[in-house]
């Protein structure tokens, strides 16, 4: 009985995928698959908000204090944009001023 209450404590740990930083790779026909700059920077600035900060220098969405990424819900974000997202300002604003932008293929890479 004792093993199996320690295997209910530990199997989380074991089971969690948690990160210090991610970022987001697509491909888009014609193309090969890459990390992709414009998605990255956009999951981590929108949906990341406070818990992480974009490296330009490395395309890395990374951590802050505390924060540990799940990459499952990484990849989600990154597909889920990937559908259709503007690109970011370097005020933090998005531009809106033309279409979405939109890849074939997205994945996440922690």
């Amino acid at each position: 009985m004792y093993a199996l209450s320690l295997l209910a404590l530990l199997l989380p740990l074991v089971a969690a995928d948690t990160h210090n930083w991610c970022t987001c790779k697509s491909w888009t026909k014609g193309g090969d698959w890459g990390v992709n700059q414009q998605l990255s920077y956009f999951v981590c600035v929108v949906d990341y908000k406070g818990v992480a900060k974009f490296n330009p220098h490395n395309h890395l969405c990374e951590r802050l204090d505390g924060f540990q990424f799940d990459g499952d819900t990484w990849e989600g974000h990154c597909k889920a944009a990937g559908m259709g997202y503007f690109p970011i300002k370097p005020d933090g604003t998005m531009d809106i001023s033309g279409y979405p932008l939109r890849v074939d293929a997205a994945l996440g890479s922690c």
